[in-house]
């Protein structure tokens, strides 16, 4: 005679695993690795724009810390109303229609909105590593 079991699970992955105490830990290897990642894609010239970021592991985000990071992220260059590309204190910018140059330097693949560049490229590699943390973290 046999048995037959049926296990019915009334929460989701991302609630066991917050359950288990593994959800900050999950979102923080995920971000690190986003970084690690985008990393050949942010723009890079002296080198210090692309290592200032702190990761909010509870949200699982990448925060970059340097002043210009929105300018560099939407590439687009922006200027006084007066035409000059700094602006004193109080003056507003305005976007002036033309695309920032990166230099490719240091970083051939660098462009604006890197973090879309890199899930284009590396979206598969991301979900493999992520996925396998997730499962090492479950054990």
């Amino acid at each position: 005679m046999s048995q037959t079991i049926t296990f019915e699970w009334h929460k989701s992955n991302a609630q066991m695993l917050n359950d288990l105490g593994l959800t900050r830990q999950l979102n923080s290897f995920m971000a690190q690795t986003a970084a690690r990642l985008m990393n050949p894609y942010v723009p890079m010239k002296s080198g210090l724009f692309g290592q200032n970021y702190t990761i909010d592991s509870k949200e699982g985000k990448i925060i970059y810390n340097s002043p210009y990071a929105h300018y560099q992220y939407y590439g687009e260059l922006m200027l006084a109303p007066n035409g000059r590309s700094w602006a004193r204190r109080g003056e507003k910018k305005h976007y002036a229609g033309r695309p920032l140059q990166y230099s490719k330097q240091m970083h051939p693949l660098a462009t604006d909105h890197w973090d879309k560049a890199m899930m284009n490229a590396k979206k598969d590699v991301l979900i493999k590593e992520v996925s396998d943390m997730r499962k090492r973290l479950a054990k």
